[in-house]
């Protein structure tokens, strides 16, 4: 569809006369790079928030439930400031970040339209950074609790407002495709999170004793976070893209929009406190949206996998190694013992490196246990490894 640029009208913020195709190009192609700007900055601050405020809080955690050998022991607060930086830090920037690159082109001038991106950008980051701090350090956390709280929630408003002043083309489709409902639902569902947080947040400031939830309050309020906000966006995204890049059968429309009501009927009665009924209707959702994407089902045509960076995620690279390992040898030994000794590696570094702290293990003689057994460990996959290669050589000999 072509796109004609027009000159906005300073004064009444309508369209103005139209431009040269030289202009109309060098206007198209900076509001482009406004807008890949724009999207950076928000894939920045998720990565930020997955690797340090996340991951490493999320790493020291399971440090100290090691040392501790309980995971009851250590601090409520620094468990849900890990998930709080994961989920809202991470996936919310991603998500925020992507509407504001993809649903433009947004009715106004540019310079509003940037301008509600920018502001949003800097109140979220501004709330997920206060919320962490406050868990962790303790500092004022009858304030900055709350605080964040209204950041997160103004700045999703900000968000929900300037894309809601997107308007279709008439000539477009009338009636809107499933995955847009199942995203419009899964929008609701981070809607009543962030408005549940900030109810929540203003009891423990009154009210609580620390910064972190009850735990029967926290285990609803993780209902309502996975099943009313993430898992609706990822069966809405991957009804739009998995088929593309998967190469699998086109979606069953139905069964999708089945599978995201039965779901918020289960949100609804674990809220309620009908957790074994809602269990049973998260299995039931889960299954209707499996058969919805058709992901078991034999593909139709080949994946895309044109322009794919050849620096793929670790993940993937431990999961080949893992699978060459086990077709290698007739089974998963090989695989695995690569994958305990890096695991043994990793733990003894990270125990050499932060038992200093006194926060990251109680006593040097939890310190000195983690670091004992990760040696032990990694001692055991490499006696493990040359008596495989022993027996390999056993076997040449005998062929």
């Amino acid at each position: 569809m072509a796109f004609v640029a027009q000159k906005p009208d300073s004064s009444e913020g309508k369209p103005g006369p139209s431009l040269s195709p030289e202009e109309n190009y060098v206007l198209l192609r900076s509001r482009e790079i406004s807008l890949s700007r724009l999207l950076m900055a928000y894939v920045s601050t998720g990565l930020f928030f997955m690797l340090l405020p996340g991951t490493f809080l999320g790493v020291w955690n399971l440090l100290q439930i090691s040392g501790n050998e309980s995971a009851g022991l250590i601090s409520p607060a620094w468990l849900q400031a890990h998930g709080h930086a994961q989920v809202f830090g991470w996936i919310g920037s991603f998500i925020l970040g992507i509407g504001f690159y993809s649903i433009p082109k947004l009715r106004g001038t540019a310079r509003l339209a940037f301008a509600s991106a920018w502001t949003c950008w800097a109140m979220w980051t501004l709330g997920v950074a206060m919320r962490w701090a406050a868990n962790v350090y303790y500092w004022r956390w009858r304030t900055l609790l709350p605080l964040s709280a209204a950041l997160e929630l103004a700045a999703f408003a900000i968000f929900l407002i300037t894309v809601s002043q997107h308007r279709p083309d008439s000539g477009g489709k009338s009636r809107m495709e499933p995955w847009i409902w199942v995203v419009a639902s899964a929008s609701v569902g981070l809607l009543l999170t962030l408005i549940v947080n900030l109810a929540v947040c203003l009891w423990l400031a009154l009210r609580g004793a620390s910064p972190a939830l009850p735990h029967l309050l926290d285990q609803r309020y993780l209902v309502l976070m996975t099943w009313g906000f993430l898992v609706p966006f990822v069966w809405g995204f991957s009804a739009k893209w998995m088929p593309v890049f998967v190469g699998l059968k086109p979606n069953r429309p139905r069964l999708l929009l089945s599978a995201a009501a039965m779901n918020f009927a289960g949100v609804a009665l674990a809220l309620a406190g009908k957790i074994e009924i809602a269990t049973g209707i998260f299995v039931i959702s889960t299954a209707l949206a499996i058969a919805a994407l058709r992901m078991f089902e034999p593909s139709q045509q080949e994946p895309k996998i044109r322009g794919v960076h050849k620096s793929m995620p670790i993940f993937v690279r431990m999961g080949l190694r893992l699978a060459s390992g086990c077709s290698a040898t007739g089974g998963c030994s090989s695989g695995l013992g690569y994958f305990r000794r890096d695991l043994g590696r990793f733990a003894a570094c990270a125990d050499c490196r932060l038992r200093r702290h006194h926060g990251v293990l109680r006593g040097a003689e939890d310190s000195a246990r983690v670091r004992r057994d990760a040696f032990a460990l990694e001692h055991a996959v490499n006696v493990h490894r040359a008596g495989s290669a022993g027996d390999g050589v056993r076997d040449a000999r005998v062929l």
